[in-house]
């Protein structure tokens, strides 16, 4: 337990077993926390109480960087595809992103089905396109759409899910 406090508290370090309890030093060999069992009165019945003290270091986080709002309206599809076996919804984003890009803004499954008659899995897609120039039209985005099946099929064996 004391091990995973320290995990969570800071900088890597190593945990050290002692005669009294846990000791814990940093990569640069300070010490930087210890646990153990502390004296205590109590009843005879009582268990022994432990204790212990972590150095809890902030982590430095990168500067938070914020995007203004669209300005333009984006344009949904909903695209049904049939996954093979084994294959991760992530596996199918990640070539969906590369082949959307650069008017894909999100892509994520909403609804999934097996059907016995289905080699796979249904996995249904919310696509959401937009251009920060201009808004969008179906003309532009169909065939991006059908480029981003015609790649899923090459690549993963993706096919998209008639009726």
């Amino acid at each position: 337990m004391f091990a995973e406090a320290a995990r969570l508290a800071g900088p890597p370090g190593e945990v050290a077993e002692t005669d009294g309890g846990w000791l814990l030093r940093g990569r640069d060999g300070r010490q930087g926390g210890w646990a153990g069992a502390l004296q205590a009165e109590g009843p005879k019945w009582s268990a022994p109480v432990y204790g212990f003290e972590l150095e809890v270091r902030v982590a430095e986080r990168p500067a938070v960087r914020f995007v203004g709002l669209p300005t333009t309206p984006s344009l949904e599809r909903d695209l049904a595809l049939v996954l093979p076996d084994g294959l991760s919804a992530r596996e199918v984003e990640a070539v969906l992103r590369e082949a959307g890009a650069p008017l894909l803004e999100r892509a994520w499954p909403f609804d999934q089905f097996r059907h016995p008659e289905l080699a796979g899995r249904s996995v249904a897609w919310r696509l959401v396109f937009r251009a920060a120039d201009r808004t969008l039209r179906d003309d532009e985005v169909d065939p991006v759409v059908e480029r981003m099946v015609k790649i899923l099929k090459e690549r993963l064996g993706v096919a998209r899910r008639e009726a």
